[in-house]
């Protein structure tokens, strides 16, 4: 059948033979190579029209007769829209709050995903029945509903934080009492919002032959409300902190059931012209004797269940997977979860609109081949994106260089929506199995809840197996790939019993799919992060230079191992191309980062750490330096990625590695709040505790340096114990609220805040044993345990400083820059970064000129060694 037909009536063609204008797409190829390239190309031309601009501007146009068919309509369409808004408002909220407690951010996410999946099905169902037996009724259910859900987003975050707090009280780490604990605490308002979705279908279905059509465009209409309220959150918690999102989403929850009470006249009478009488007796007549049709009177086959369910997990099992694979190019920045969320639910949005359109305007015979279409879009679109070599990928976005943070949103959302292009395939499939199952309009809510609810079934076991078990099994393009086949399992069963074909017997569009699914996962690169592209350094010296090692992957991180090329014993572990989460490195340099401490113990004559805690593995050397220290006791080690332990052990210098083993040294691979929350109901406290988060704009960091949670620092702290901090101005900020004294030699890294004074004054001469000595001078254990024998070596004088700042100063200048656990300031600055003043980040001790120090210097030596004195000049006659 021909694609175009030109006005014109015949034309010539190269080869001089009667042309009729027309041509199909094997005949693309001739037509580029035609001579006459101003008839070749309007050609091509009208065949890009007629394929592509033509579908999409008349999809685009039925799109926006179906929203605006009646005023109506255009009320339900905003509806919609406000109500996918609130609901991802809460989600990237709870989301949030669930970091805080969990500590990890990837499971905090599965967590919500599923958790949402759980309810949002449930609700589908019930909405589904109640549509059935309470259509009456159904406007004052709807405003119920809405009001019900504002209710609870009131009081909900205090209700999560309470639960998890007795959680942690338990003292047992386990991410199914995790998830259970928190389901349980949300799944009212989430099925609540189930309920919304099929009676809003019920409301705005107008008849059969545009049912699909009509739920893609509602439904993407409310995914599209979706996507807005996950990237506007962003700034929401900027500007009103977390509780205040949840009150401006309980605000849309208590507006739009109040909303309904005003309409309620409108839908009765919508719903009474509706129900009259059946739309369209011959249309339903027809469709109920179509071959395969699946009546409404009969449940649902084991087949059409079967299918649903597959769709749903391969649906979000997908977005697991892509996820973790942006997640490996920007990095964890608060951004990345709500960016990528947005357009994931964009390209769901635009698959369901298209697909609920193709498939009314398909012919009823025809209309089961869309399985298969969608399965082999997906399929092919999914070796496309991740053919694109991961330096390409890499570079693209770490090489877009923006004034300020908030500018990345955009290559962040174009990459985001490049690499989760299958997405819009896969989820074309409820619209499509929808319609496929429905033969009267009257019955098109339950109908839809009915698939909703397998569909959000198999949502549940993606999420949640996906991000707990495949990733740790499988890993993430093997899991892609398992997902593949699986989807390819729920199209061989459904378009079997659609098409009375049987099981033993597949048709040739299924024999197809099987192999272009074969060729896709035979192409699909397994080693897809440690791709070498050194061929393409001749166009770019840095294409490629940064391919990882080895990736360590589990339920908590995907973890790329890299050498640094510093020294022959040092790796980095880190997200592609970004700063080190935690480096490994050689023993010799670890005692250099120990520099500070043994100073420090020589300036404060009290101070000897017994007991020390590190939250977070930071670089790796401050356990393994001070675990051999005479005095120390106890070194606890708190790591929040059982990945990074992995790498660390794996790859360490075996002297290093053993730091992981030695009978000082406890590892907890724990959320730090956790730790820090049970610690202190086990009445323990340490003499030093060291926080060795880097990166605050990476997500969870406001986890940790918030108010809340340095009180219990300070509660944890013996008396005079100190806390060891990265010198940012808003972390220094919150020390000083708790802590009245901070000192850090000059070009160091580390703060030590405590609530009394050093006990050296400046210009002192102090006495030191020559253990003293051995530790501040040290590069090695060897050093640090072999005696001085020779008396320049022993009676060495040591100058060293210290720099006093301005507790009062900080408070006084700074008096804003401070984050709490509703204010999560060093994650969410996008509006706040256009300002000139924004300093957070910057270090204080990289800062002297902005701030005043005290300077404090001692002359450091052994017991019983004469000082040293100035040589007299010689007298001159």
């Amino acid at each position: 059948m021909p694609l175009i037909e030109k006005n014109e009536t015949s034309a010539v063609s190269a080869d001089n033979k009667p042309s009729t204008g027309r041509f199909d797409y094997f005949s693309l190829d001739r037509l580029l190579s035609d001579r006459d390239t101003s008839l070749s190309w309007a050609m091509v031309g009208a065949f890009i029209d007629q394929t592509v601009v033509s579908p999409l501007a008349k999809t685009l146009g039925e799109t926006r007769a179906v929203i605006t068919a009646s005023p109506l309509s255009a009320a339900t369409a905003g509806i919609f829209f406000l109500s996918g808004l609130a609901a991802l408002v809460y989600q990237v909220v709870w989301q949030r709050v669930l970091t805080q407690a969990i500590g990890v951010d990837s499971v905090s996410i599965a967590f919500i995903v599923t958790i949402f999946m759980i309810g949002l099905g449930f609700g589908s169902l019930a909405g589904g029945a109640v549509t059935a037996k309470a259509r009456k009724h159904l406007v004052l259910v709807y405003a119920i509903i809405e009001l019900l859900i504002g209710a609870y987003g009131l009081i909900s975050i205090p209700v999560l934080r309470q639960v998890n707090a007795v959680v942690a009280g338990w003292g047992v780490h386990s991410v199914f009492i995790d998830f259970g604990v928190n389901a349980l605490a949300l799944m009212l308002p989430i099925f609540l919002m189930g309920m919304t979705t099929p009676i809003i279908v019920d409301f705005i279905k107008s008849s059969l032959n545009r049912l699909g059509h009509t739920i893609g465009v509602f439904y993407g209409i409310n995914v599209l409300g979706a996507a807005s309220g996950a990237l506007l959150t962003l700034f929401f918690i900027e500007l009103f902190g977390l509780q205040g999102c949840t009150l401006l989403a309980a605000s849309i929850n208590i507006m739009l059931g109040i909303g309904f009470f005003v309409l309620a006249g409108a839908f009765k009478q919508h719903q009474t012209v509706k129900h009259a009488e059946p739309d369209n007796q011959q249309e339903t007549q027809l469709a109920a004797n179509q071959k395969g049709a699946v009546r409404l009177s009969t449940p649902l086959s084991w087949q059409v269940i079967a299918s649903a369910f597959l769709f749903g997990f391969v649906t979000l099992s997908l977005q697991m997977v892509f996820f973790r694979i942006l997640y490996s190019f920007f990095s964890p920045i608060s951004y990345v979860f709500p960016v990528m969320l947005s357009s994931y639910l964009l390209l769901m949005a635009s698959g369901q609109i298209v697909a609920g359109h193709a498939v009314d305007t398909m012919a009823a015979h025809l209309r089961p081949r869309m399985l298969v279409y969608l399965l082999l879009g997906g399929a092919v679109s999914s070796l496309a994106v991740l053919s694109i070599p991961v330096a390409w990928l890499d570079n693209l976005y770490w090489t877009i260089t923006w004034p300020v943070m908030i500018f990345y949103l955009v290559p962040a959302m174009l990459l985001s929506a490049v690499m989760m292009l299958p997405i819009a395939f896969f989820s074309g499939y409820l619209p499509v199995v929808s319609r496929l199952i429905t033969d009267d309009i009257r019955f098109a809510g339950v109908n839809f809840g009915k698939i909703l609810f397998w569909s959000t079934m198999g949502n549940i076991v993606g999420t949640f197996l996906t991000a707990i078990v495949l990733f740790d099994v499988l890993g993430s393009l093997s899991t892609l790939c398992f997902t593949l086949v699986l989807c390819l399992l729920g199209v061989y069963l459904l378009f079997t019993k659609l098409e009375g074909g049987t099981l033993r017997r597949p048709a040739n569009l299924i024999k197809l799919s099987v192999a272009v699914v074969a060729v896709v996962v035979l192409l699909i690169p397994k080693d897809y992060y440690r791709q070498d592209f050194g061929a393409a350094r001749k166009y770019d010296p840095y294409m490629g230079s940064h391919r990882a090692y080895d990736v360590i992957e589990g339920h908590t991180a995907m973890t790329p191992v890299f050498f640094n090329g510093l020294t022959k014993k040092r790796f980095e572990i880190r997200p592609f191309n970004a700063g080190a989460a935690a480096a490994i490195i050689d023993q010799h340099s670890a005692f250099y980062q120990y520099y500070s401490l043994a100073a420090l113990q020589i300036m404060d004559a009290g101070f000897r750490p017994k007991r020390i805690l590190q939250i977070g593995l930071g670089a790796g050397e401050f356990p393994y330096v001070t675990k051999e220290l005479d005095f120390m006791e106890k070194f606890v080690m708190v790591e929040l990625s059982p990945e990074v332990l992995k790498a660390y052990e794996k790859y360490s210098d075996p002297l290093i590695a053993q730091t992981l083993t030695h009978p000082k040294v406890e590892i907890h691979a724990t959320d730090g709040r956790r730790y820090v929350q049970n610690a202190l109901k086990r009445g323990e406290q340490f003499d030093l505790i060291q926080v060795g988060i880097l990166g605050l704009s990476r997500a969870g960091a406001s986890n940790i340096y918030s108010r809340e949670f340095f009180g219990k620092l300070e509660k944890l702290l013996k008396p005079n114990g100190y806390l060891a901090l990265e010198p940012y101005i808003g972390v220094v900020r919150l020390g000083y609220e708790r802590f009245d004294y901070g000192y850090a030699m000059p070009g160091s890294s580390w703060l030590f805040m405590n609530k009394q004074p050093l006990s050296v004054k400046d210009g002192q001469r102090v006495a030191i044993d020559e253990y003293q000595l051995r530790q501040y001078q040290a590069k090695s254990y060897e050093d640090m345990h072999t005696e001085l024998i020779h008396q320049d070596e022993r009676c060495v004088e040591l100058p060293i400083q210290m720099l006093e700042f301005n507790k009062q100063e900080v408070l006084d200048r700074y008096p804003n820059m401070y984050g709490t656990d509703d204010r999560l300031l060093f994650e969410y600055f996008y509006l706040r970064e256009l300002s000139p003043d924004f300093v957070w980040h910057t270090r204080l001790v990289q800062s002297l000129d902005n701030l005043s120090q005290k300077p404090i210097s001692i002359t450091a030596q052994v017991k019983g060694c004469p000082p040293k004195t100035a040589e007299t000049p010689p007298k001159h006659s």
